[in-house]
């Protein structure tokens, strides 16, 4: 006996359903979405320049709540330090920051090259993109 043939059909149709949703869950695992590292230096800043810096962070927060980038981590840097945080700040938290202090490229450029080179290790789970947002330069009167 061929057996009846709706149940065929149903099982046919689930099968490739099946294939269907296991090949995206191994296409997206194999491609997978791009991970950054945040570091957003809170130098002095006027207000509208933090503006604007704010902005640009929004704009990374809003990729990552559509899934277009993973925010690995946010550091904070400043002259007192770096605070490494594991989840994203609200957009609003990083408009509420205190910018302070001064700009210190030498600190920033270590922690450039020590992410950089976080990331080469292998098997590293570091970010495979690094953005720094800080205050533009505005000149000295």
């Amino acid at each position: 006996m061929m057996g009846d043939p709706n149940r065929r059909l149903l099982i046919t149709v689930l099968t490739g359903w099946a294939g269907f949703i296991a090949l995206g869950f191994i296409l997206r695992q194999g491609i997978g979405i791009p991970q950054v590292t945040i570091v957003i230096d809170r130098s002095y800043c006027e207000p509208q320049q933090w503006k604007t810096v704010a902005d640009q962070y929004q704009v990374f927060y809003q990729q990552n709540q559509k899934r277009q980038i993973q925010i690995q981590s946010v550091i904070l840097l400043s002259d007192l330090g770096e605070e490494t945080l594991d989840t994203p700040l609200d957009p609003n938290a990083v408009q509420q920051l205190r910018t302070y202090g001064r700009k210190d490229p030498t600190k920033q450029q270590a922690l450039q090259q020590r992410l950089q080179q976080e990331l080469q290790e292998p098997l590293s789970k570091g970010a495979a993109q690094i953005e720094f947002l800080s205050c533009p330069v505005s000149p000295v009167p």
